[in-house]
């Protein structure tokens, strides 16, 4: 195995435990810890730090089982009648997070430039906003649960969570990329040669 592809597969296999230990509470409540889902961080930092559609496609495929199991308790059978239509946003906000981490690869990796911590702070926040924007929306517009409910009092009631995905997204894209220049490890994948 080259070095490039036994770093990508360590990094997803990194990255896939840290989501299976905090998305949908099924590691945390049974070790009598909370940790808050690092699901969008993963997907920022798979971008950053592997940039392959493989490793979206794996990560993308935990975090859809994880749901399965915790929502409609393991069963295919009922998936329907345990995901919502706006279930479809959530793909498509970890795509924008994936993609995001690709696009600050180089200007992270960069050692030249003295503002890596600032390109992706500003990177992680913006993605985690938009996603957030994008799934609530889907939420709002198809879960079936807001029918009542004025848009206006829909935005006060998410608003405070839309600050603390943000700020748990950054601290845990800050921590992994801190660990790896720690470990003088490169952050983003080296292109493999011929």
């Amino acid at each position: 195995m080259r070095p490039t592809a036994l770093r990508n597969t360590l990094v997803i296999g990194v990255l896939g435990s840290l989501m299976l230990l905090t998305r949908g509470g099924l590691f945390s409540d049974a070790l009598n810890v909370t940790l808050h889902d690092a699901s969008w961080a993963v997907f920022l930092l798979a971008g950053l730090m592997v940039g392959r559609g493989y490793a979206f496609a794996l990560l993308a495929a935990c975090a859809f089982t994880l749901d399965v199991t915790a929502l409609c308790g393991g069963s295919l059978t009922n998936l329907v009648g345990c995901l919502r239509p706006s279930y479809i946003a959530l793909p498509l906000a970890w795509l924008v997070l994936f993609m995001t981490g690709r696009l600050l690869a180089g200007p992270v990796q960069d050692a030249r430039k003295g503002n890596q911590w600032l390109t992706l702070a500003g990177g992680a926040l913006g993605a985690t906003a938009f996603a957030y924007v994008l799934t609530n929306v889907a939420f709002y517009a198809w879960s079936g649960f807001y029918d009542q409910l004025t848009i206006a009092a829909y935005v006060t009631q998410t608003l405070p969570f839309a600050a603390w995905t943000g700020v748990y997204t950054l601290l845990y894209t800050v921590a992994i990329v801190a660990v790896f220049r720690l470990a003088a490890l490169p952050v983003s994948a080296q292109p493999e040669s011929a």
